[in-house]
């Protein structure tokens, strides 16, 4: 059975980037590779920090680092070179040491999903042990 799409809550917060496939992500083939959309995940995750106005890199200098634990990923449609990938991800969960991202990647013009997943993330310190999230990062992520 096919799985069914991550979907944003209604009138939650989502973050869009869009940018084109480039050749080194597809195999021989001329498909996406799979693991391009982690890569493009990660865009979308950082694009959406920046959007609501977190630094993520003056973060993790502060020593505050974003550590996956979790990867799901459901691919629903191929998509090729050239193709204009639309990422579009938005917080899922936020708690005081986890959060998730949910995320669908389409191609422009298509609102098909390609692919649809989830990431979970622990905040640690620069010791490697869970600490709790900025304060400031619940105000902004969760408005």
């Amino acid at each position: 059975m096919p799985a069914v799409p991550f979907k944003p809550r209604d009138g939650q917060y989502v973050a869009t980037a869009e940018f084109y496939v480039r050749y080194a992500e597809t195999d021989a083939q001329g498909i996406v590779h799979h693991s391009s959309y982690i890569l493009w995940m990660e865009e979308a995750r950082l694009n959406f920090a920046r959007s609501v106005g977190i630094d993520y890199a003056e973060a993790e200098r502060a020593g505050r680092l974003m550590s996956i634990v979790e990867l799901q990923t459901h691919y629903h449609r191929a998509m090729r070179f050239g193709d204009i990938v639309r990422a579009r991800c938005w917080l899922e969960s936020f708690k005081s040491r986890a959060m998730t991202f949910a995320y669908n990647i389409h191609r422009v013009g298509d609102e098909g999903v390609c692919m649809s997943g989830a990431s979970r993330h622990v905040c640690l310190n620069r010791e490697g042990t869970i600490a709790s999230w900025p304060d400031s990062w619940r105000a902004l992520m969760t408005r």
